[in-house]
């Protein structure tokens, strides 16, 4: 034991397990950022599939009614 209170090299390796507790909390946090990026083009993949159902069938609705009327909206 030192003057101070500290082992040898106790110092050094307190602030190596800071630096290793802020490394996994970073790669951590990485994960979540690439996780929630899956999430959100999952997500657009499904508005825009959505998106295009709702087209096709609104232009069939259109065309349904293009074929009772003189034409319908041009």
């Amino acid at each position: 034991m030192s003057i101070s209170g500290y082992q040898p090299g106790a110092i050094r390796e307190r602030l190596q397990a800071i630096k290793e507790r802020g490394r996994q909390r970073r790669d951590e946090a990485i994960s979540k950022l690439k996780d929630a990026g899956k999430k959100h083009e999952e997500v657009s993949a499904e508005i825009e599939r959505v998106a295009g159902q709702l087209e096709k069938e609104a232009d069939d609705a259109l065309q349904e009614f293009a074929e009772f009327s003189n034409g319908g909206p041009a």
